[in-house]
């Protein structure tokens, strides 16, 4: 796996520490320690930092995931179905207490709903549902309660 540094990629295999430091808007934020001793300075987004402490699992057959939108619908109602995706890997964070998945379609999801292969549900928020319906039973509150703010 490579990763960027400014406009250089570094192949992690030879990487032996990578040191944050603090910087001011487009100036380099990080120094990569390498094998050899020496080492390089560069920016690296936060996205690409927090991705090299990830890792990839391979979803199991049986889960879906649900991509929530930014303020749900608007002023829409709620779909009379929910578009559920399988999820082909998951991404662990050891700093998370949940699996975020990865779709074909979609790639990585920031917001989202995971139905596991028992029908329970659980969201990117970190809330819980036994099923799908109470799932949809409360993003229907959300709905109501956005519609009318903006009312």
């Amino acid at each position: 796996m490579f990763i960027q540094l400014g406009t250089s990629y570094i192949n992690l295999r030879y990487v032996v520490e990578i040191r944050e430091r603090a910087h001011e808007p487009g100036k380099d934020n990080v120094s990569v320690i390498l094998q050899d001793g020496s080492s390089r300075s560069g920016f690296m987004t936060d996205g690409a930092l927090m991705a090299i402490g990830e890792q990839l699992i391979p979803a199991q057959s049986g889960y879906e995931a649900y991509r929530e939108y930014e303020d749900t619908f608007g002023d829409e109602v709620l779909p009379a179905t929910l578009e559920w995706k399988p999820v082909v890997a998951f991404i662990y964070n050891p700093d998370s207490s949940i699996l975020v998945p990865i779709t074909a379609e979609d790639g990585r999801l920031d917001r989202f709903a995971v139905r596991l292969p028992n029908g329970k549900v659980y969201t990117s928020h970190e809330t819980f549902f036994e099923s799908v319906d109470e799932y949809r039973t409360d993003l229907a509150k959300e709905l109501k309660k956005a519609n009318a703010k903006s009312a």
